[in-house]
């Protein structure tokens, strides 16, 4: 009889371990949806756009894809192409990659992808020049910051030569599961589509789809 108590006690005993397993997890998850809540159901109602409050992100979900490296053709360094082809990547219709949001599309912010690339762009063109300046040193810590923030931890092989030697890792042919970028330049492009009139710089239109 004692047994059967002592096995009884430990079934239940599991069972609240479990349920209370189990009741920890939802409210973690409960937690972790209302933190990025923003992100997956934005509701510009709750925010004034003024100062601090307003959304972190964009409201937009960005799903994943793959990207494999490769040695493009494009995206030199000097070439009259490159230059063309790096201007592209942060010139939009009615302005550099910039969103109007809140009331009204009232509030103008910047889209960290986009800055991220302006800046990548900014220090070619300091090779090419040969110069620095502040706005260099500026895109040299914006870049370093947001490689670390990004945290790719995916694995590069070391390439080996023929006799054996080890000749390091360039990436290429390695595929990395990244966020759809594509999606933040439509979102950008629609979002300037709707600003008003008097918000309108005037560019040229430019694609964004080479890798």
């Amino acid at each position: 009889m004692a047994r059967l108590r002592l096995t009884a006690l430990g079934a239940d005993t599991s069972l609240i371990f479990v349920l209370t397993a189990l009741f920890a997890s939802a409210l973690f998850n409960i937690f972790a949806l209302w933190r990025i809540r923003d992100t997956i159901w934005p509701d510009h109602d709750r925010w004034s756009y003024i100062g601090g409050d307003h959304p972190h992100q964009l409201p937009i979900h960005l799903p994943p894809v793959a990207l494999t490296v490769e040695n493009t053709e494009h995206y030199s360094v000097a070439s009259y192409r490159a230059f063309i082809e790096w201007d592209s990547l942060d010139f939009f219709p009615k302005d550099y990659g910039f969103v109007q949001l809140g009331p009204g599309y009232g509030r103008r912010f910047g889209v960290a992808m986009i800055h991220q690339l302006h800046c990548l762009n900014a220090v070619r063109q300091a090779l090419v020049k040969g110069r620095s300046d502040k706005h260099i040193k500026h895109c040299f810590n914006l870049l370093r910051q947001t490689i670390l923030c990004a945290s790719d931890t995916t694995l590069d092989p070391i390439n080996v030569s023929l006799d054996g030697g080890v000749t390091g890792t360039d990436g290429v042919g390695v595929t990395h599961v990244c966020r759809d970028w594509t999606k933040v330049y439509e979102y950008v492009q629609e979002n300037q589509k709707l600003w008003p009139a008097s918000l309108v710089v005037m560019g040229m239109n430019h694609t964004h789809m080479h890798m």
